[in-house]
């Protein structure tokens, strides 16, 4: 008789994954063993079930943050095809892109996320705002990143870079202001 395995099991792995990765992520904690502990369970949640978009896309994100760039986009492709309108799949694979340099190939699949899921949350129109950030795209750049702001006023990424863009466009008082 062959195994199946409950898919609740399968995300309870990915819940463990998510707290440790956005412990790390969010500076809640500084212990190094969290990525690794992260990653371990994520390798555990995907061979529970490989079919999982949900356990690639959360082992494809520790794999990023472990800047292990080429592992993360592979596992975040296996988790769009798998599911090519899951939108966190795809705006963690455009989010791959851009941290791997790949700013124009990771610009459909944010905007795809962003289609697919109107509701999305601010770190959809970050990425969308390093990708354009990276292409010299200054200005649709800074209404990215706006949005995101408006989304969420504590995610300082958004504000840093934001104060970049200014920069690039020579508004230096906006630049100054934002940086402070």
């Amino acid at each position: 008789q062959a195994v199946q395995f409950d898919p609740n099991y399968t995300a309870a792995y990915a819940g463990l994954v998510w707290t440790r990765l956005m412990a790390w992520v969010y500076g809640w904690s500084h212990d190094p063993k969290l990525l690794d502990e992260a990653l371990e369970l994520g390798k555990k949640a995907v061979s529970l079930d490989a079919s999982s978009p949900k356990a690639h896309v959360i082992l494809g994100d520790v794999y990023l943050w472990k800047k292990r760039h080429k592992e993360a986009i592979a596992e975040l492709e296996k988790a769009v095809s798998l599911n090519p309108n899951d939108a966190d799949a795809l705006s963690s694979l455009g989010g791959a892109l851009v941290f791997s340099g790949l700013p124009e190939k990771a610009l459909g699949y944010i905007e795809k996320a962003i289609r697919l899921n109107p509701n999305y949350p601010e770190y959809y129109i970050f990425n969308l705002g390093q990708a354009f950030f990276q292409l010299k795209m200054y200005e649709e750049a800074v209404t990215a990143l706006q949005k995101s702001i408006i989304q969420n006023p504590n995610f300082m990424p958004a504000h840093y870079l934001l104060a970049a863009c200014y920069g690039h466009l020579g508004k230096q008082e906006f630049a100054r202001a934002k940086a402070e």
